[in-house]
C-alpha cells in the first residue's frame, strides 16, 4: 500500500511539473538539439558469401552456401541471393519464368545450424511466392526489386523473352528465400554463424518456360552464386551482455512455412497434421497437372478454374462462420485476410478478381486473432485440427498444395541451438 502511494505522489509531481510542456514541444517537433546516440552497433558491412560450387545445371539436385560471419549479428531482412542463369535449347527458343521469378529454380529452401539442426525448411516455396507476391505487391514493386528478381509483364506488347544463350544476372531477396530471412530482428551470431543455405532445384521445365510451338531439348546453368549479408558488429559491452543471456537463450522470432499436397479433380477435404502453438495463415494452391513438366505452361500458377465454395475450419471454429459460396465472397475474403480492404492504397494495382479466376487462384484464410499484431494465431494440435473444405467447377487432375505459415521460435544459447512452434 506504502508503494502505490509512493507511487501516486510521484505521478502527481510529474503532472505538475515541466514535463508536460517539454512532452508536447516533443511531439511537436519544436526540440532542438542534437539527437542521442543509441545505436550499439560500431560496424556495419555488406559481406559477401560464394556458393560450394562455381556453377550448377538442372542435374546438380542442390546447391549450397555457408555463412562464416563469426561474431556479427545479420540482417537477414536486408540481404539477398544473387547468381548469373544461362538456358540452352536444341531449336533457339526465347524463354522466361512465365508468371514467377527466379525463385521458380528453387522447389524447397533449408536453413541449417552448424551443429546440423534444421532452422527453417521451405517446401514449394516456388510455388507460394508466386501467389503471395501477386496479392501482396504493387506494380511500383514489379517494376522495380521484382524486375531484378525475374518478374516481367509477360502480357506486354512486343515481349519476347530472354534471349538463347544470353546469361542474365538475378537478384533475390533472403526474405523471399526462406521465411527465417523475413524478421526484422538482427539473427544473433550462435544461429547464422556457421548456418548452411541449401537450395533444391526444380525441375527444368516446372522452372522455365519456352516461348514458341514444337519440342525442346533444354538445360539451364547457374553461376557466380553468392549471398550478399547486412552484416554488424555489435559494441563489446553489448555483445558480452548478449553472452551472458545466452546462457539461458535468446529467442529468435520468424515464420515457419509447412506444406502438404494431396491429389484432387473437384473437390477437396484436406486436414493439416502439423501441430503449432500460433499458426497464422492458411494458404492452397492448386496446380494443373497437365501443365507439369511442359516446355511452353506457366507449371506453378493455377489454372483458369472457377470455385463453388470454401471454409476452413480448426477445431469447432468455422472461418468464416458461413461457408463462401461464389466467386465474389471468395475473392473477398482473400482481400480481407491479406488486409488489403484496409491497405490498399494508391500505388499500383494489386490483385485482381480476372487474374484470381485466370492464374492466380489461390484460396488463403487469416487465422490471427488481430490484424494489427504480429503473431496473434490460433493454436492448432491433433486435437484441434485444421481442415479445410470445398469445391471447384474445373475439373481435371490437380495437386492441391496447402501451405501453412506459423511462428517459429528459434532459441539460440552460446553452445546449441533449440527450434520449437
Amino acid at each position: 500500500m506504502e508503494e502505490l502511494k509512493r507511487l501516486s505522489v510521484k505521478s502527481q509531481e510529474k503532472k505538475s511539473g515541466g514535463s508536460q510542456m517539454d512532452d508536447l514541444l516533443q511531439f511537436n517537433q519544436l526540440v532542438y538539439s542534437l539527437p542521442m546516440v543509441n545505436s550499439l552497433v560500431s560496424r556495419r558491412n555488406l559481406q559477401t558469401y560464394t556458393f560450394d560450387s562455381t556453377s550448377y545445371n538442372q542435374d546438380s539436385g542442390q546447391m549450397s552456401c555457408t555463412l562464416n560471419t563469426g561474431e556479427q549479428y545479420v540482417n537477414f531482412a536486408n540481404s539477398w541471393l544473387q547468381f548469373d542463369i544461362s538456358v540452352t535449347s536444341n531449336d533457339n527458343r526465347n524463354w522466361d519464368f512465365g508468371s514467377g521469378s527466379a525463385l521458380n529454380l528453387f522447389s524447397e529452401t533449408v536453413w541449417t545450424s552448424r551443429q546440423g539442426t534444421v532452422l527453417s525448411r521451405n517446401a514449394q516455396n516456388n510455388v507460394y511466392q508466386i501467389q503471395e507476391h501477386r496479392l501482396r505487391k504493387s506494380d511500383d514493386w514489379f517494376i522495380s526489386q521484382g524486375e531484378i528478381m525475374g518478374y516481367y509483364d509477360i502480357a506486354a506488347d512486343g515481349y519476347t523473352g530472354f534471349a538463347h544463350t544470353v546469361p542474365i544476372t538475378v537478384a533475390i531477396p533472403l526474405k523471399y528465400v526462406n521465411t527465417l530471412c523475413d524478421s526484422q530482428m538482427l539473427c544473433p551470431d550462435t544461429i547464422c554463424s556457421g548456418a548452411r543455405l541449401t537450395l533444391t532445384l526444380e525441375r527444368v521445365k516446372n522452372a522455365l518456360r519456352f516461348l514458341g510451338g514444337g519440342t525442346t531439348v533444354h538445360a539451364f546453368t547457374i553461376s557466380n552464386a553468392k549471398l550478399v549479408v547486412d552484416a554488424h558488429t555489435i559494441v563489446e559491452s553489448a555483445y558480452k551482455s548478449l553472452k551472458l543471456q545466452g546462457t539461458r537463450g535468446l529467442e529468435y522470432i520468424c515464420k515457419g512455412l509447412h506444406h502438404e499436397s494431396s491429389p484432387i479433380t473437384t473437390n477437396f477435404n484436406t486436414t493439416i497434421s502439423k501441430s503449432v502453438a500460433r499458426a497464422l495463415e492458411i494458404v492452397a494452391v492448386p496446380l494443373l497437372d497437365a501443365n507439369i513438366n511442359s516446355d511452353v505452361a506457366d507449371s506453378l500458377i493455377t489454372p483458369s478454374l472457377v470455385y463453388d465454395d470454401y471454409q476452413v475450419q480448426i477445431g469447432s471454429l468455422l472461418l468464416p462462420s458461413q461457408k463462401l459460396v461464389g466467386t465474389v465472397p471468395i475473392f473477398m475474403n482473400i482481400l480481407y485476410g491479406a488486409d488489403q480492404l484496409s491497405d490498399i492504397d494508391d500505388r499500383g494495382s494489386f490483385l485482381t478478381i480476372t487474374e484470381f479466376k485466370t492464374k492466380y487462384g489461390a484460396l488463403r484464410s487469416n487465422l490471427q486473432t488481430q490484424s494489427l499484431l504480429d503473431f496473434s494465431g490460433q493454436s492448432c494440435n491433433n486435437s484441434r485440427n485444421v481442415k479445410i473444405n470445398g469445391s471447384m467447377t474445373t475439373g481435371g487432375a490437380k495437386t492441391f498444395h496447402v501451405f501453412m505459415t506459423y511462428m517459429s521460435v528459434i532459441r539460440a544459447f552460446n553452445t546449441s541451438v533449440a527450434v520449437s512452434s
